[in-house]
């Protein structure tokens, strides 16, 4: 192979790893987004399910000022958890000692044993 023909071949590798690493960082991007989305829907479904739960559940009833305040608590303990402030694990450990033990089996639909 002459000089002008490695020279050729080079520049035709640097340019296909370049469009390669343009194309994995928009996919690396958009899996994130999209991730990040799935995340944000997955928590409000969560959070409207539990919302929903508390309202027309008859032993708890909640109406909209004691589920503003319930709500409040639910996110402050979040802010908690992600700030570092606290560990879901001493939380776990906290309702485990006043009874209630939670369990989660992707086979069982069974969370919490009292």
């Amino acid at each position: 192979m002459n000089r002008e023909a490695r020279r050729k071949c080079k520049n035709t590798y640097e340019m296909a790893a370049k469009i390669e690493n343009n194309a994995n960082k928009k996919y690396q991007m958009y899996y994130e987004n999209k991730y990040k989305e799935d995340l944000l829907h997955s928590i409000d479904i969560y959070i409207i399910a539990i919302m929903y739960t508390l309202h027309f559940n008859e032993k708890t009833n909640f109406g909209a000022a004691r589920m503003r305040d319930f709500m409040e608590d639910l996110m402050s303990t979040i802010d908690n958890f992600t700030d570092g402030s606290y560990s879901p694990e001493e939380y776990k450990e906290i309702l485990r000692k006043d009874g209630i033990e939670i369990v989660s089996s992707k086979r069982e639909r069974k969370w919490v044993k009292c």
